[in-house]
């Protein structure tokens, strides 16, 4: 019986570590977000637990979830909503990543003849990097050069800004009373040597 309490207690010390550090990475998401983080908390465990996405598909199912810093519905199903007219990710990186590209599979909120797309503005660590016009399912593709990729230090800030955003009800579409932009399917940021 005192074995099992022993490695209960191991346990249990070992869950506390793992969550501490968990939400100290989502702290230091959030104060980079900001831009109030400082070099020596960007290289602390926490930021390393949560490893660069360069090169990894994120679908935004629940386990995008931990990248969306402001303007998110909740999920459903295998995509989610923006929330207003700014939507904001954190996303890690590696320090000298490199010029990038994002990938976003996106569809807005359309009301043909009123509203035939949604116009949005991609920025990356404040500054504009593309403007896309989004109606139906489709992958859109941004560039991001090297001193910008840089200039967030680990973490990539991708905003996305659709001034047009609208509720469905107030379009005539249904009773929802959300302000949706675009919906977002999946997201992929590669480096210049991916193919």
């Amino acid at each position: 019986m005192l074995t099992i309490l022993h490695r209960l207690v191991k346990m249990s010390l070992a869950f506390r570590r793992t969550f501490a550090l968990l939400g100290t990475g989502l702290f230091l998401l959030c104060m980079q977000a900001s831009g109030q983080t400082s070099p020596a908390a960007a290289n602390s465990p926490a930021n390393a637990i949560l490893g660069s996405i360069v090169g990894k598909v994120i679908p935004f199912t629940r386990d995008s979830e931990r990248y969306r810093v402001s303007g998110w519905n909740k999920t459903e199903g295998d995509y989610a909503w923006s929330d207003g007219n700014s939507a904001r990710l954190a996303l890690p990186i590696t320090a000298d990543a490199g010029p990038l590209t994002v990938k976003m599979t996106l569809r807005g909120l359309v009301q043909p003849p009123t509203l035939p797309s949604q116009p949005v503005e991609v920025y990356a660590n404040n500054q504009k990097i593309a403007d896309w016009l989004v109606a139906d399912r489709k992958a859109f593709i941004a560039g991001i050069p090297a001193e910008l990729a840089k200039s967030g230090g680990k973490i990539l800030n991708l905003e996305l800004r659709i001034p047009k955003a609208a509720s469905p009800q107030s379009l005539g579409m249904n009773d929802d009373g959300r302000i949706l932009g675009v919906c977002v399917y999946s997201l992929e940021v590669v480096g210049a040597t991916a193919k």
